[in-house]
């Protein structure tokens, strides 16, 4: 009942282009997926955030993460989103003395911060592949 009073008093303080029953009928199908099932409910092209809180509620309630884009060109490709990851760990401090940041230090140095990021990046997909495709958590090497 809790879910429903949520859901009432956002439908009337912010607007949506959806109807109530497009998001409920979502809302069904975060609730009732299987807890076994892993993953994330993505939400491409919000519009001024009544689904999305609905949504955001749903999956508090369903165990699940949320993922907002904000965006009317939709989802960006993989490949931008680990060249921006990538950019985020190049901006890192340069005295980390873990293995990764001591590499991508030196590939920064030695052959310029654009090449380092793509080749961070290239590191990066590898490990997300090896770590999706065996099943097991990412683990840092020591």
């Amino acid at each position: 009942m809790c879910l429903i009073k949520q859901f009432y008093d956002i439908t009337f303080c912010v607007k949506s282009q959806h109807n109530q029953s497009e998001i409920l009928a979502f809302v069904w199908t975060i609730l009732t997926r299987p807890k076994q099932d892993r993953g994330v409910i993505f939400e491409a092209r919000c519009y001024k955030g009544s689904s999305t809180a609905k949504f955001s509620l749903a999956a508090i309630f369903g165990g699940r993460g949320l993922i907002v884009f904000d965006s009317f060109q939709g989802i960006p490709d993989n490949a931008e989103r680990l060249v921006h990851g990538a950019r985020a760990v190049m901006r890192t401090p340069k005295n980390r003395s873990d293995r990764l940041s001591e590499w991508a230090n030196r590939l920064k140095e030695g052959r310029g911060t654009n090449k380092a990021i793509v080749a961070v990046a290239n590191k990066n997909a590898r490990v997300i592949w090896a770590a999706l495709h065996s099943g097991e958590s990412y683990r840092q090497a020591a």
